[in-house]
């Protein structure tokens, strides 16, 4: 099997794969997330709220361990739907009339999600995407997270249309949602140009990463060929890719869940970005990881 993600970077260490975000601060837009509603000023939550689900199309069953969803963090709404939408063709659109959660369509399909979150110091970016893994049975998997030394951040709430969720961090801190979807998981199918197809984790411990995704789900670790100064593993389960997982031995790198987004020319897209107003990080051949204007992180392919 190819690899998907051909992991070998020339590196530019002066911008950060991950920018500082305590995980207080992201409680707050993740709640919007979960449900898809912040009362004004009351810190109360409503506890049902439909948001669309993470699959169109009937599997006929949920698929553990399995990356189904992506929501943006973002300090600016406005200039991040900008951004996307003319990088990748997006649309952006709130999910209700007075709601604080927005959904991306591609081609007229909800694709991922964004949330506004404040950052109080203006020289240092608090977005980033945060990626959104099925489970079958949201309460097991957060007693599996605390066996495994990570935490639970926020919920387990319900979101009615797409199923029960929680926001945990594992052991290094790396945030994720965890998902008991209503419905199925969605069917795999092979991403065209604006759709992410691949995701990352980014780690300067990969040991202690092995063993709590593997411990988590179920996966099996495939090592691939990487460049000198890291190393790269594929995460697998029932034999089919899931995720990668690279390691990085770079001062003050915090661990993430980096996404990857197909596109037809790399290049073309880096010139695109930068006109944007955002950042490119580091790039090689086929590969590039990007910051946008708020300084969320991502990655594109050309595939």
């Amino acid at each position: 099997m190819k690899t998907p993600i051909k992991p070998y970077y020339q590196v530019n260490r002066a911008q950060s794969l991950r920018p500082t975000v305590p995980s207080h601060r992201l409680t707050l837009p993740v709640l919007i997330i979960l449900t898809a509603f912040l009362l004004a000023g009351c810190g109360a939550v409503t506890q049902s709220i439909h948001l669309p689900p993470v699959s169109e199309t009937s599997t006929g069953q949920i698929q553990d361990g399995r990356f189904v969803w992506l929501d943006l963090m973002t300090e600016d709404t406005v200039a991040t739907a900008f951004f996307y939408s003319h990088l990748f063709g997006w649309r952006a659109a709130k999910s209700d009339e007075d709601g604080e959660y927005y959904l991306f369509y591609l081609d007229g399909k909800p694709i991922a999600g964004m949330a506004a979150t404040e950052s109080k110091d203006a020289a240092a970016h608090e977005s980033l995407w945060l990626a959104t893994i099925s489970v079958s049975d949201v309460g097991k998997s957060l007693a599996s997270v605390k066996a495994q030394g990570g935490k639970l951040l926020e919920g387990p709430l319900d979101a009615a249309g797409r199923g029960r969720m929680a926001l945990v961090s594992d052991p290094a801190d790396a945030p994720l949602i965890l998902i008991g979807a209503v419905g199925d998981s969605p069917v795999g199918r092979k991403a065209k140009d604006g759709q992410w197809h691949w995701i990352d984790l980014i780690t300067q411990d990969g040991n202690r990463a092995r063993g709590f995704y593997t411990a988590l789900f179920g996966y099996q670790v495939e090592p691939v060929e990487a460049g000198e100064g890291h190393r790269y593993d594929i995460f697998k389960r029932d034999g089919r890719a899931v995720a990668g997982i690279v390691e990085l031995q770079w001062e003050g790198l915090e661990d993430n869940w980096l996404p990857y987004f197909k596109v037809a020319d790399v290049d073309k897209s880096i010139e695109f970005v930068r006109n944007l107003g955002g950042n490119l990080i580091l790039k090689s051949g086929k590969v590039a990881v990007l910051a946008d204007p708020t300084g969320a992180v991502f990655g594109i392919q050309m595939r």
